[in-house]
């Protein structure tokens, strides 16, 4: 039995770093790969106690989840039980596509902008930084296409 939980600490932490390196908060990627793996519904409370993460914690964070749309809430009784939805591509899926439309479009807006307000050195630097970006869009843009 130890060696189950071990086991299962070590799957759940693996997968919340895979989440975190595409830009998920630790605290999210944490619930949601305990979500994943459990694959049972949990209270808030379960999911505090496995986590190690504050109520408070894993309530905002659970309120994150639902607003990306890969964890849903039931409520059975008086009390609500949150589940992860769909499987981890799904789940990648509409990470990607919260960093597309909420990290990477309002960073592009922003160096577009600076570029008209700077010159020189700075200026060359914010185009380069720019045709990165732009680069940057166009792979995202394929990958939230090719669903």
């Amino acid at each position: 039995m130890k060696n189950e939980k071990v086991v299962i600490r070590r799957v759940r932490d693996s997968l919340a770093r895979l989440f975190g390196r595409i830009g998920m908060r630790d605290v999210d990627a944490r619930v949601f790969a305990e979500l994943l793996v459990s694959d049972e519904e949990l209270s808030a409370d379960e999911i505090s106690v496995r986590t190690d993460y504050s109520l408070s914690a894993v309530t905002t964070s659970l309120h994150r989840l639902m607003r990306f749309n890969i964890v849903v809430r039931v409520k059975r009784g008086k009390k609500y039980y949150y589940k992860a939805e769909g499987h981890i591509l799904k789940a990648l899926y509409s990470l990607l596509q919260e960093i597309y439309l909420h990290e990477v479009i309002p960073l592009k807006r922003l160096v577009e902008e600076s570029v008209d307000i700077v010159d020189g050195e700075a200026k060359r630097k914010l185009i380069k930084l720019k045709e990165r970006l732009d680069v940057a869009e166009e792979y995202l843009k394929l990958l939230l296409e090719a669903r």
